[in-house]
Formats: structure tokens, C-alpha cells, sequence
């Protein structure tokens, strides 16, 4: 199927899959895209230096169906993919769906139809996690869009973020110079997609569930390397920069300082990493620290009683519970 583009004719959509060794899920992925009911795309493939088949899974697809762009570039990480497609990106509209998960059929068509009769500049969906492809649950976000305020503070705080389930205005990126920051492996998506948030004028929020992320193993297990906690860290606290700059932290200090206790509970577990805690959280109150809801009830109080200089009690915590770890051993 040939994509054109015109003035009179419906828009087009640029949808970038970024790809590494994702043979087993990658046909699943593309098979829902080119079946998708509304047909005015370009799939660009960023084939990110694959030492599986996914390289000739992208060519393969390529040659059936013409709208579908293929790059091969050597491996520099899923911000550099991503990158390199928003370079090739040609359309309307830019969406990003990672390349093992897919889509539903009338995922582009139900978000081209909300923006249409909208005028919006950024269009969301809901998405479903699946699990091992074994088990499923629906989230549904609710944001307040009342005003831009509202709609940063409900967004940011906000248990799962994500870019993959919306599709925003290529003149956002254009005229803003928006990209995913190279290098960086985690909460990557927030970064950008906090800042389309930020510079969107109007925002509708769908409540269809159209998206769906696959999930590998258990994720309520959480072992955070250290580059984890280094990006996530980098993340917010650069998220944190952006927004002193266009002069609206205080508005959503609350919301960015939650995000960076999440980023930091890793270096609450070692005496010897408390003082890099203090360093990197020094703008934060105990308010902010007991409220935090994306880390768990111990993370709370452990934050609280260091903001508040009460690191001997963060000290006998962790002892008491290495004896007891000794103890069990």
C-alpha cells in the first residue's frame, strides 16, 4: 500500500519501532501495525545492530509492504534508535511503539479521531501489561487536564508513565528540538514524554485500552543495577533543571521531588551510600518524603528521619537488619 501526502488528505502518521534481538516477538509487533484500520502511516524500523534474524524480520516486512522504512545502524542503545527514526520521520504525527510489544487495530485510527475532532496537539491511550504472555491487567490512568498545572502534576505523579501509548504533533519535536537523551537505558520515555506534556496546548486522554506492554518476569521483584539508578537519577534531576527553566518548578516541585526519592531509595540501603542520599536529595522536605507514593511505606519513614537529620536512625535500622539477615543465614 503507497503512502502520499497532502494537503486534502488525512494525516500521516510516523510510527518508530526501535529493534534489538527481539526475534520471538518482533512479527507479533509489526503483523499489528500494517493491519491497523486506519491506513495512512509510515513505519520506520530501527534495526539497532541485531545479532539475531530480527534484521531480516525487518527487511522481510519491508518488502511486502511499502510504507515500512528500514534502518540499520550499530548498536547504540534504545534512545539512539529512537533518534534515528525521528531524523527519517516524514509525517504528521510521530507515535512510538516498542518493538516487542503491539498494538490494537484501531489504535491509530481512534487516536487520529480524538485529535481531529479535538484539535489536540498530544493524544493518549490506556495500555494493557502482560505478563510472560500468560497474565493481563488494564491500567487506566485518569490525569486532571483542568489546566496545564493540573495536567504536569497528575501526569508526573503518576505510578506508570509511558511514550509508547500516545502519538503527539511532529511540529513538538520540530520546534522544540525534542529527542530522548542518548546514553540513557532507564525512564528514558519520561523524560520526553514530560516535556511533549509540557509544551502540548491541548491534551486529550482516551479511555480505550489500545497499547500492550509486554512484560518479562516478575516485576514486582525490583533489583536496580547501578546504571538504573544513575539514569534514573540523571532523569529527574535534569527533569528537575528543565522546569527551573522555564520558570515552573514550583508548581510541580512536589510531584518532581517524589520522583527523586523514588530514584534514590537504592542508596537508603547502605550506610555508605547515605551521604551520596543527602547530596542528591538536599531539596527536599519531610513532607515530600513521607508522601511519596512511588516507594514503599519503609522507604517513607527512612527518607523522612534523613531529611529531618535523623541519619542514626536510618544507621540502626540498616544494623538491626544485617543482624537479622546473619541471623537467618
Amino acid at each position: 500500500m503507497e503512502l502520499l501526502k497532502s494537503k486534502t488528505m488525512d494525516p500521516v502518521v510516523s510510527i518508530i519501532v526501535p529493534i534489538y534481538n527481539i526475534e520471538d516477538y518482533l512479527p507479533k509487533c509489526l503483523d499489528s501495525i500494517i493491519s491497523q484500520t486506519y491506513p495512512n502511516f509510515e513505519l520506520i524500523l530501527v534495526d539497532d545492530g541485531s545479532t539475531d534474524s530480527s534484521w531480516h524480520i525487518c527487511d522481510r516486512f519491508a518488502e511486502i509492504d511499502n510504507r515500512i522504512k528500514v534502518i540499520h545502524k550499530k548498536n547504540g542503545g534504545l534512545t539512539s534508535a529512537r533518534n534515528a527514526g525521528l531524523l527519517l520521520a516524514q509525517g504528521d504525527w510521530i507515535m512510538h511503539v516498542d518493538g516487542d510489544d503491539w498494538i490494537d487495530k484501531t489504535m491509530l485510527q481512534s487516536l487520529i479521531t480524538a485529535a481531529e475532532t479535538t484539535n489536540a496537539d498530544l493524544v493518549q491511550c490506556n495500555f494493557r501489561m502482560v505478563w510472560n504472555d500468560k497474565y493481563e491487567q488494564d491500567f487506566i490512568r485518569k490525569y486532571d487536564l483542568s489546566s496545564k498545572v493540573s495536567a504536569l502534576n497528575s501526569y508526573i505523579s503518576s505510578t506508570w508513565t509511558t511514550l509508547c501509548a500516545s502519538m503527539a504533533k511532529k511540529e513538538l519535536y520540530d520546534k522544540y528540538a525534542l529527542r530522548s537523551p542518548n546514553g540513557i537505558a532507564y525512564s528514558e520515555d519520561f523524560h520526553l514524554s514530560v516535556r511533549l506534556w509540557y509544551y502540548a496546548k491541548k491534551i486529550v486522554v482516551l479511555s480505550s485500552v489500545l497499547y500492550n506492554y509486554r512484560q518479562q518476569g516478575n516485576s514486582i521483584v525490583h533489583n536496580f543495577s547501578k546504571q538504573h539508578i544513575e539514569d534514573e537519577y540523571w532523569v529527574y534531576s535534569d527533569t528537575i533543571s528543565f522546569f527551573k527553566r522555564v520558570g515552573m518548578f514550583q508548581q510541580v516541585q512536589k510531584s518532581l521531588h517524589w520522583r527523586l526519592v523514588k530514584s534514590c531509595q537504592e542508596l537508603l540501603l547502605d550506610e555508605k551510600t547515605l551521604g551520596v542520599w543527602s547530596e542528591r536529595t538536599s531539596g527536599i522536605n519531610g513532607k515530600e518524603a513521607i508522601t511519596c507514593p512511588f516507594v514503599n511505606r519503609k522507604i517513607r519513614v527512612l527518607s523522612y528521619m534523613m531529611v529531618n537529620k535523623q541519619r542514626w536512625f536510618v544507621k540502626l535500622f540498616l544494623r538491626m537488619r544485617a543482624i537479622k539477615v546473619q541471623h537467618n543465614a
